[in-house]
């Protein structure tokens, strides 16, 4: 299998973990159901981790688009079959538009869930106008410039950009053309991301190689290889601040009464284990622009 098409299969992947959190009742998704026929439930550790991550790109989606006062856009890099544009719409959250960027073939599954399916459909129909689908390999920046131009993105809105284990996928080259053309072309922008770290130690180890045997190999890894470095990835494309926490750090800023509630609902026999898995991934986020820095916005 090819490595597109092994990443492609991780949308699936993950969407099914998701929907089983979801059942479980981890967080609340009403759309989830309508993108994913069935769900394969996992180890609670995993329910664990999609809800830390699930959560925090949830509120600091929100925390931006609240802060932008409905001028705020949403450009979603490797979306999948994400939901999000649907919770921000059940929710009220004031933004200008929404766009998603993945494989022609997932733009096309998900463009026939929308159609098909009315808990999708009835909200997407009267703001179609605000959200896009974009088939676009996103290793050619100019191409995806070019075309979010053509679907009137304003380059001078404030922007947050969004993307779930995709720029690990990609050669550093790539990673480093299309930040830096990210923060050449959007004056006001915010970029919130998740994916591996720590890939030297034995779990690390296990960790490149389990995905190796799925055809998913994490190009972009070693370029990246820490917290460091993926605050100086961003500096170094143009972002004026950016920091990182690994996942340990971003799940104790979940809310303590919410963390409580979940760790009710499937125990860990192994909180050592889990501190482990969460040492090895991270949320690093950047800034750009006068406007969007002073938001604050954090995870």
């Amino acid at each position: 299998m090819s490595q597109e098409g092994a990443v492609i299969l991780t949308n699936d992947d993950s969407t099914s973990c998701k929907r089983a959190a979801v059942q479980l009742g981890y967080w609340k998704d009403d759309f989830i159901k309508a993108v994913c026929p069935h769900a394969e439930r996992r180890a609670p550790i995993i329910h664990r981790g999609y809800y830390a991550r699930t959560v925090t790109f949830a509120r600091v989606v929100e925390d931006f688009l609240k802060k932008s006062e409905g001028k705020g856009q949403v450009l979603s890099l490797g979306a999948g079959f994400d939901t999000l544009f649907w919770r921000l719409l059940q929710k009220g959250t004031p933004f200008r538009s929404f766009v998603e960027v993945d494989y022609a073939e997932v733009v096309q599954r998900k463009t026939e869930y929308i159609q098909s399916k009315r808990v999708l459909h009835d909200l997407w129909k009267p703001n179609q106008d605000r959200y896009h689908m974009l088939a676009q390999d996103i290793r050619k920046p100019t191409e995806l410039l070019q075309k979010l131009t053509e679907k009137g993105v304003d380059f001078s809105a404030p922007t947050i950009c969004i993307s779930e284990c995709v720029l690990v996928y990609l050669p550093p080259e790539d990673t480093r053309g299309l930040l830096q053309a990210l923060a050449s072309a959007f004056t006001e922008m915010f970029y919130l991301n998740y994916e591996q770290i720590n890939p030297h130690d034995s779990f690390g180890k296990m960790m490149l190689r389990n995905l190796r045997t799925r055809g998913c190999a994490l190009l972009g890894l070693e370029a990246c290889p820490d917290l460091a470095a993926q605050k100086q990835r961003f500096l170094a494309a143009g972002f004026g601040q950016a920091d990182a926490l690994d996942m340990n750090g971003v799940y104790l800023r979940l809310e303590e009464d919410d963390r409580k509630r979940i760790e009710r609902i499937e125990m860990l026999d192994e909180m050592e284990e889990w501190q482990l898995i969460c040492a090895h991934y991270c949320i690093s986020w950047a800034a750009k622009g006068p406007a969007v820095e002073a938001m604050q916005c954090r995870v």
